[in-house]
């Protein structure tokens, strides 16, 4: 007996929107700049993200023990002024590496949703029409983003599809 289609749905749907989301994360990594900003910068300009404030540098004042040295003042002090410092971006800087790496993984955690709820609703015997679909959204947007990879999703899928409608045969 048929069951209803709302898993299949589910499928359908998060694969229609992995594919978009590997289109762009590849997309945005093929025109991106290392170091450029490019892609928040437009973003920017759109009014989604805002650029916060740039920090105006400051003196760094430091006490030296000994007068006489060469270069400092008559009190002790010497000021340098301008100084650039490096640091560590963090694991949740937002910069275009990282947006770029979050569309990817959003676009691979849809694709893997849409093909294990497509074989769920297989499992079920729901409708073959919204479940099919889903799952080669699934797999292409894999192969978008690593073509072995949606090839043999895709191979596994077909095995896993025969091997349950083989069981359903008397």
């Amino acid at each position: 007996m048929l069951r209803s289609n709302r898993i299949a749905w589910v499928s359908l749907l998060s694969g229609a929107l992995a594919v978009p989301l590997a289109s762009l994360a590849v997309y945005l990594r093929s025109v991106r700049i290392p170091g450029s900003f490019k892609i928040l910068s437009w973003l920017d300009s759109l009014g989604l993200v805002k650029q916060p404030a740039r920090e105006a540098p400051h003196a760094i004042v430091i006490e030296l023990p000994l007068r006489g040295i060469s270069g400092a003042a008559s009190d002790g002090t010497v000021s340098m002024g301008g100084v650039s410092e490096m640091s560590d971006a963090g694991y949740f800087a937002i910069n275009d590496e990282n947006a770029i790496l979050l569309l990817f993984a959003s676009s691979i955690a849809l694709a893997l949703a849409a093909m294990l709820v497509a074989i769920w609703a297989e499992y079920r015997k729901e409708p073959t029409l919204y479940l099919s679909v889903g799952y080669i959204c699934g797999v292409l947007a894999i192969a978008q983003v690593w073509l072995s990879g949606g090839f043999v999703c895709g191979l596994v899928g077909m095995a896993v599809v025969l091997v349950l409608r083989h069981q359903r045969e008397p």
